[in-house]
């Protein structure tokens, strides 16, 4: 073969490479386009709510002074209309505490704490009755370890000495340290928001007061309760000390509901309107009640629920709020 024949080969071999790399390139590039193609026309998959708890059981309003549907109501937030709400809510699983053999010894060290030295007595399968030295009476539920009391309360409010009424931080702080002291304030109730209720309109002029805890926020949303002056766990008192060996407080109701925030599923929101329209018709419960029938909403937002009584699960409502007016209605809608 000659030179010339060898550069003409060595020609074609390089064109035929040549062609056949942009032919690859072009194949390898087209593919990667229709596949793209093809995945831009597949629909998203359509996100579902998990529902693992099945129908969940109605939320327990206690009796309601007024019905949402006695008033009409106007949008009035800064946008003119209401802010919208997560598709999706979870809700948490409550654990039913049973009753064991350390119960009755749990529930005598509760009460012996408080001062209710006697006792028990026997009132039911889950309760028990102890009292002081003035047959003042501490109720306590065994499966629960929930419980009241009332006794006699000071008699002067010059039994409050220096005590700054005005100081509802420290006052509140004050009760969770007793709280603590008794073993009775769980982690989320250290760290939940708390209120002060005067028995009168001027802490200057009031002989006792009422202090309310609640339980810290969970998933980032308040937990709230039928009102929202006294929260699940109050007590009265006239005098606050610091002896953790001394009860200042001469009536307390006890009610926690431990959440496992370890188990829980998703169900599907209702709708701001969905909200509205349930308020409307009378299905929701109103814990502020206005003087004013026309009532005016500023704003929505989800909260979680806890009743008085126990519910096997902890669920979320939207709360509707306006000047002088607070009402919920819950917020998920439950599987047929």
């Amino acid at each position: 073969m000659t030179l010339t024949q060898v550069a003409v080969w060595t020609k074609r071999v390089i064109f035929i490479s040549i062609f056949l790399i942009i032919v690859s390139l072009s194949t390898i590039i087209g593919l990667d386009f229709y596949r793209a193609y093809q995945i831009s026309r597949i629909p998203p998959p359509v996100e579902k709510a998990e529902m693992k708890f099945g129908k969940l059981p109605d939320l327990s309003f206690p009796e309601a002074s007024a019905s949402s549907s006695n008033f009409s109501y106007s949008i009035d937030t800064t946008t003119g209309t209401l802010p919208s709400v997560p598709k999706f809510v979870k809700v948490f699983f409550i654990p039913q505490a049973g009753i064991s053999l350390l119960s009755s010894q749990k529930a005598q060290d509760i009460a012996q704490s408080l001062g209710f030295n006697n006792g028990p007595t026997i009132l039911s399968t889950t309760q028990q009755k102890f009292t002081d030295n003035n047959n003042d009476s501490f109720i306590i539920n065994l499966a629960t370890g929930n419980f009241g009391y009332q006794s006699s309360p000071a008699t002067t409010s010059a039994q409050l000495g220096s005590l700054d009424l005005s100081n509802q931080t420290q006052i509140i702080q004050n009760f969770k340290n007793f709280l603590s002291n008794k073993n009775l304030l769980p982690p989320d109730l250290s760290s939940g928001r708390g209120n002060l209720v005067y028995n009168l309109d001027s802490n200057q002029a009031t002989s006792s007061a009422e202090v309310s805890i609640w339980p810290n926020d969970i998933n980032s949303l308040p937990v709230i309760t039928s009102s929202d002056l006294i929260g699940p766990i109050n007590a009265q008192f006239d005098l606050i000390t610091s002896d953790p060996n001394t009860n200042p407080y001469f009536s307390m109701n006890y009610t926690y509901w431990p959440v496992d925030l370890t188990t829980s599923s998703t169900y599907p929101a209702k709708t701001a309107d969905q909200g509205l329209k349930d308020l409307k018709d009378g299905n929701g419960f109103v814990i502020e009640v206005p003087s004013n029938p026309q009532v005016s909403i500023t704003n929505l937002y989800l909260a979680y629920y806890e009743g008085n009584s126990y519910s096997s699960y902890l669920q979320p409502v939207l709360v509707f709020e306006g000047p002088g007016f607070k009402a919920i209605v819950p917020a998920v809608v439950n599987p047929p």
